[in-house]
């Protein structure tokens, strides 16, 4: 029998031997009826209607130690059976799903379903988020003091977060090894001073410096240019959930329903500034969303740091004008960062392994630093942009050589690179879209 899943959700698929989907037994039972053992279901209710070919019963071998392993029992129906449940239900979930099997028949029960749990999944992340306004006790002082502080937060998670020492570090969306070995070191020990890291949860460096966060037991602020209903960009919902797993916070000041826009983005920025003691930029562009959070610091009157970049690196020749031009500080150390806050007498956490550029921890093998990894999908650094480029909304080949400034050649080369590697997927017209 052959494994696949339902996208990541509970319900498991598979085939047996007659090419019939089955659906794991339990946990479908969970899905429609969350009190009831499916046991009792099917003794109390559906004893006559489940066939013996509609019920399996599957023994396999759990590994659960170095040379140990048991035996274990799952059982399965198949789709017909489900469907059949779904109707005998009074559960509401059965409500709805007799109701959508009956309007939309084109439709098969695994599609159904599948939307169903999609809708579950955002009204659970709808009911555990909470407003606060500016009048609020709950509400960040250091937002108030901001030249257009946003008049209310939604926020879920730890909003303990919100009275506590944070830093925002950023950079730009494409990286290179270089950016990826400092944001670690660089975040790592900003943890190890026992600061929260915020940034904005975007692909490329924020993505790097929330993982790093994590990664080193540090407690980490996502601050989003959409309502919470969304996750923005989608790629990182593993990510947003890991952030909140680990007692980190997720913050935006827009609409529950209100998806992202360009104008978003730069609104963001002045709250992931609002909400720091400072701004470490990692690596960036000359011109970038990083320049905005910087200005946005510059206008709180809070200060700025860059990490200097080699003069062959196009990633980080934004860090290097921004020294030049003394908008930020240059560093090397993070208690290049730490001296500038003696008010705050910022201590070093006891028995914390603290990172240096030589330490053996940042020495990855070559084939590791060929790629970045984002969220289980591993995407080659040189077609990192055009994928961020698609994920950011251009969907044909004209789109994207604009926002990117790509040749037309480079850029046709790399979508059919990103293709192989099962990154993206064409679509009719000659566009293309994040492959699901």
């Amino acid at each position: 029998m052959k494994l696949k899943m339902i996208k990541n959700d509970t319900i498991e698929i598979y085939k047996n031997l007659k090419r019939q989907e089955l659906l794991e037994a339990n946990q479908f039972q969970n899905f429609i009826e969350s009190r009831t053992k499916f046991s009792d279901l099917l003794r109390n209710k559906t004893l006559n209607l489940i066939e013996e070919i509609d019920y399996y019963k599957i023994e396999t071998n759990e590994q659960y130690g170095d040379n140990l392993k048991r035996k274990i029992s799952k059982y399965y129906i198949t789709l017909n059976t489900a469907q059949r449940l779904c109707f005998l239900g009074k559960s509401e979930i059965c409500q709805k799903l007799q109701e959508e099997i009956l309007n939309n028949k084109e439709k098969g029960l695994l599609e159904i379903l599948q939307q169903e749990l999609c809708k579950i999944k955002q009204n659970q992340r709808i009911e555990e988020i909470k407003k606060i306004t500016i009048e609020d006790e709950e509400y960040p002082e250091s937002l108030r003091k901001i030249k257009n502080p946003p008049h209310q937060l939604y926020i879920k998670g730890n909003e303990k977060l919100l009275k506590q020492n944070g830093i925002a570090v950023i950079g730009s969306r494409t990286t290179s090894n270089y950016g990826r070995k400092m944001c670690k070191i660089f975040v790592n020990n900003l943890v190890g001073y026992n600061l929260n890291i915020i940034s904005g949860l975007a692909t490329g460096m924020d993505t790097a410096v929330h993982k790093n966060c994590i990664e080193a037991k540090g407690k980490t602020i996502a601050v989003l240019p959409c309502g919470l209903k969304y996750i923005y960009p989608r790629n990182n919902e593993i990510l947003y959930k890991k952030i909140l797993e680990e007692d980190g916070l997720i913050v935006s000041e827009y609409e529950l329903d209100e998806k992202e826009t360009s104008d978003h983005f730069r609104e963001r920025n002045r709250i992931v500034a609002g909400l720091s003691i400072g701004t470490l930029v990692i690596e960036s562009h000359r011109k970038s969303g990083t320049s905005i959070t910087v200005r946005n610091t510059e206008e709180q009157n809070k200060k700025s740091f860059c990490i200097p970049s080699s003069l062959e690196n196009t990633k980080g020749i934004g860090n290097n004008e921004m020294i030049r031009d003394k908008r930020a500080k240059l560093v090397t150390t993070v208690e290049d960062i730490i001296e500038e806050y003696p008010e705050l007498k910022l201590k070093k956490k006891e028995n914390y392994e603290f990172l240096n550029i030589n330490s053996e921890k940042n020495n990855k093998t070559k084939e590791e630093n060929n790629h970045i990894h984002i969220d289980e999908k591993n995407i080659s650094e040189e077609n990192l942009e055009i994928y961020n480029a698609i994920l950011e909304g251009a969907q044909t080949i004209d789109e994207i050589v604009r926002k990117t400034n790509n040749d037309i050649k480079e850029v046709t080369y790399k979508l059919t690179m990103l293709e192989i590697e099962n990154a993206i997927e064409s679509l009719p017209g000659k566009r293309f879209k994040i492959k699901e």
